[in-house]
């Protein structure tokens, strides 16, 4: 096959290309742009064209001119020849002829003159344009050719023949024979300086119109941009529009077209920018629920490639959504080549609406660590896109699964839950129950298909609480939760204790679909409880009304109760207190701290420990620790007041010592005076002195024994065989003294006051008061001393009482002293000068407290002492004597 020659363009086709390409560049320019050009190339087009015009005109002017006064020329000079004899040259006709010829050589322009005849010619030539030399005359044997026309024009020049005809001949036009035979006149005139001349003239007159023209281009240019500003200011809204929608421009006054486009495109932009506007928001809006969408939302290419993904693929798949743009839809959907999106299509469902189809499947996704993941694919078909094939809504299935799993497992759960489980529908009246599981079965006997469709009122019997069903029934009513314990009656009737837990289930919208009670058989537990709180009410009553005391640390040492009892006995312990705080609050009521041994020291045997405590006032205590390590951790402190026990062990102590003094002294008296007397003989008046004293020490002995028989019956019967009525007072106090009278010579007793006042008494053991309490007077006074006896009334503890003052003049007492006088056995004077056994004031203060009354002492050393006993007033008036 022969090589194709390459096919060069014509000079046209070049020119239309490049005519072309300017068309194409004008295109391209402004509005401005092209009415400068346009307005320049008019202007030069003009220009061009009428100095052209001009130009061709002036050199045609000019040639007619040259032609017409050469033709006048020539044929005159053909006139002048035609009637002149060459041959004669001394003719006036020749030399008018010669003259007339160099007149028209020397004529502006002319160039050369010839004269031709058939016998020869003539030539006249200018050498100069004011000077014309006959350079020839008739020379002969040279011929010239005829002129092939009667006119020759050359360049810048004119040559005009003219036949020298005869007279006779026509006015025809002549021929080449015509020209030989006759012979011609030629005029040859220039024209170039004429021409030069005008062309100078017409350079001037050139400028002065390209200016007029200039100008008024100028105007015409001024006008046509006013005119055009509005078009202009039109183009740049219109290029404007697309970068800012909604702009407007003002048209000034123009063409009503120009206006009506002016008003159409800002009305066009308004709109557009209004569209823009909507379009965008309508974008942003879909972006907004795209990008905030659950689900993935992915295009798909026709090549299978994805275009586009939504920030829920980042979520789902762990890349971004720009990285997966033009990543295939393999990389984390595997299943999905493009082969099988075509499949799936084929086989999908078709949309009448759309015509496209759609379809669902489940298949396994990668994510970008490359863990596989169960998926719901939505699939849907794109028309009409070049670019877009098919859309995929993905959806994340591992929590469905992930749920569907757990609602399995906790189906399971609540069928093998120990509590009775029972879910009730609330959006129908009644409540029925929609849902029972097996637990719930086991409890009440009902088997699940028996109480579905069915309210838990099948549960309600004689025994259940009408209060606790109102109640239940308000608060499901209301909306909320309870947890209450009722009595309800299983299947064959027999009731238990049910503990129920009402729950209500809301849907999004917060309204109450279900109900769940929890239903948990609590009979045996609320037994327990019963006994539990009968054993601890018994044992919190031991605890508050037990005379010992007792303080409870938990596992943490912290103090958490102590009982009444504790608290009279050693006081209120710092609140909140731990067991350092306790040791170091106790060990500051001890007399010896330094002995105290904190709690935390005690070993785990129970040990006892006594402390004697002076806060807040004497007191001994014994403490005893336990701990309860196989148990909570307690720590139990228990205390017992032994200050009575060790007092009573102090005063056996110290009557043992008296009662052994006591009785030993007048024992050994009568013992030695009874051995002298049985083994020695004295004179009557010796042994008469001898068994006075034996007499003496037994009478003393006798004293001492009655007076431990009366104390000890005394607290033995608690003044049950104590005859307490209303009696006068002055008939006891007159027997007192009385006795008193015989028995203690030299002391006299000055008896004063309101005697006849009545009060409850036993007269005996009163008596019995009022001479043991004149007997220490009259004992511990001086002989010769007066005993003062006052009686009146008082009312300083509270209701009013009779007041026996006995005061004597004695040695008196110190605080001390008073603080244990009514001890038994105790004496102020324990020289053993004054005789006594000490249980004098003992058995007064027996007999004033079993009567309802007091006793008391006041003394200082040296000043002598005053008793006060107090005695009840009889609600019985007095009787006049």
């Amino acid at each position: 096959m022969p090589a194709s020659k390459t096919a060069i363009p014509s000079p046209r086709h070049v020119a239309i290309r490049k005519l072309q390409c300017l068309g194409h560049w004008l295109s391209r320019q402004s509005l401005r742009t092209q009415v400068d050009i346009l307005v320049i190339t008019c202007t030069l087009a003009c220009t061009l064209l009428l100095s052209l015009y001009a130009y061709q005109r002036l050199s045609v002017n000019i040639q007619q001119d040259a032609r017409a006064w050469a033709t006048s020329a020539s044929r005159l000079a053909a006139h002048l020849a035609t009637s002149t004899d060459p041959n004669r040259p001394e003719d006036i006709s020749f030399a008018a002829l010669t003259g007339v010829l160099e007149e028209t050589a020397s004529l502006p322009g002319v160039r050369e003159v010839r004269l031709v005849r058939p016998d020869g010619w003539l030539q006249v030539q200018s050498e100069r344009r004011d000077n014309a030399t006959v350079r020839s005359l008739f020379p002969r044997g040279q011929r010239v050719s005829p002129p092939a026309s009667p006119q020759i024009n050359g360049h810048n020049t004119i040559s005009v023949y003219t036949l020298l005809a005869v007279p006779d001949m026509p006015d025809s036009i002549p021929t080449a024979t015509d020209y030989l035979e006759h012979g011609w006149i030629e005029v040859h005139v220039s024209t170039q300086g004429a021409l030069l001349g005008a062309a100078s003239e017409w350079f001037t007159s050139w400028l002065l119109t390209m200016g007029a023209l200039t100008a008024a281009l100028f105007i015409l240019r001024r006008c046509l941009m006013k005119s055009i500003g509005p078009i202009m200011a039109l183009a740049k809204l219109s290029t404007q529009i697309a970068q800012s929608p909604g702009l407007t421009a003002h048209v000034p006054w123009s063409s009503r077209e120009v206006r009506r486009l002016g008003l159409a495109l800002n009305a066009a932009s308004r709109e557009l920018g209004f569209q823009i506007g909507h379009t965008q928001r309508q974008l942003s809006r879909l972006r907004a629920v795209l990008d905030t969408a659950a689900d993935a939302i992915i295009s798909v290419t026709p090549q299978g490639l994805i275009d586009n993904a939504n920030r829920a693929s980042e979520h789902i798949f762990g890349p971004t959504s720009g990285a997966l743009h033009g990543a295939p839809l393999t990389l984390i959907l595997p299943s999905l080549r493009i082969q099988e999106l075509e499949q799936l299509m084929r086989n999908g469902t078709l949309i009448h609406s759309t015509q496209s189809r759609t379809c669902r499947i489940e298949c396994q996704a990668l994510r970008g660590n490359g863990t596989a993941f169960p998926v719901d694919v939505l699939i849907s078909e794109v028309n009409n896109d070049p670019d877009i094939r098919y859309t995929c809504i993905v959806r994340d299935l591992t929590d469905r699964k992930l749920d569907h799993e757990n609602l399995t497992l906790y189906s399971r759960a609540v069928d093998c839950a120990l509590n009775g489980i029972v879910i009730s529908d609330a959006r129908k009246l009644a409540h029925p129950i929609v849902y029972a599981n097996r637990a719930f079965s086991r409890i009440t006997g009902y088997a699940p298909q028996d109480v579905l469709g069915q309210d838990l009122s099948i549960l309600d019997g004689a025994a259940t609480n009408p209060e606790d069903l109102a109640l239940l029934a308000e608060t499901m009513h209301r909306g909320g939760s309870l947890t209450t314990t009722l009595v309800h009656h299983r299947r064959e009737g027999a009731p238990f204790h049910n503990k129920l837990s009402i729950s209500p289930v809301r849907n999004d919208a917060g309204v109450i679909t279900h109900y769940i009670h929890v239903m948990e058989d609590v009979t045996g537990q609320i037994e327990v409880k019963q006994r539990l709180i009968e054993r601890t009410a018994r044992l919190n009553a031991a605890f508050h009304l037990s005379p010992d005391g007792f303080a409870v640390f938990d596992k943490d040492g912290e103090l958490t109760s102590t009982n009444p009892s504790m608290r009279a006995m050693i006081g209120i312990p710092p609140e909140q207190c731990n067991g350092q705080e306790f040791d170091a609050w106790f060990r500051s009521l001890c007399e010896n701290p330094e002995t105290y041994r904190p709690v935390e020291q005690v070993g785990t045997a129970n040990l006892r420990d006594v402390m004697i405590l002076t806060h807040p006032y004497p007191r001994v205590v014994q403490r005893e620790v336990r701990r309860n390590l196989a148990g909570s951790g307690e720590t139990i402190l228990y205390f017992q007041d032994i200050t009575q026990q060790t007092e009573l062990d102090r005063i056996k102590s110290d009557f043992l010592a008296t009662a052994a003094h006591e009785l030993r002294t007048p024992l050994a008296s009568i013992l030695g005076f009874t051995e002298l007397m049985l083994h020695r003989e004295y004179p009557e008046h010796q042994r008469r002195d001898l068994l006075q004293t034996v007499h003496r020490q037994s009478e003393l002995l006798s004293h001492l024994i009655q007076e431990l028989l009366d104390l000890s019956r005394i607290e033995a019967r608690q003044g049950k065989d104590f005859h307490i009525v209303p009696t006068r007072l002055g008939d006891i106090i007159d027997n007192a003294v009385a006795d008193m009278g015989h028995q203690e010579a030299g002391r006299t007793i000055h008896v004063e006051g309101a005697l006849a006042l009545q009060v409850m008494a036993d007269t005996e053991k009163i008596e019995r008061a009022l001479l043991n309490l004149l007997s220490n007077a009259f004992k511990y006074s001086p002989p010769g001393s007066q005993i003062r006896l006052t009686v009146d009334t008082d009312a300083s503890e509270g209701a009013a009482c009779a007041r026996i003052r006995i005061s004597d003049e004695g040695l008196g007492m110190t605080p001390a002293q008073m603080a244990r006088a009514f001890e038994r056995f105790y004496r102020a004077d324990t020289s053993g000068r004054v005789p006594g056994t000490g249980l004098g004031l003992s058995i007064v203060k027996e007999i004033a407290e079993l009567h309802g009354g007091s006793v008391g002492l006041s003394s200082k050393p040296g000043q002598g002492t005053t008793a006060t006993l107090r005695l009840r007033l009889s609600p019985t008036p007095p009787q006049a004597d």
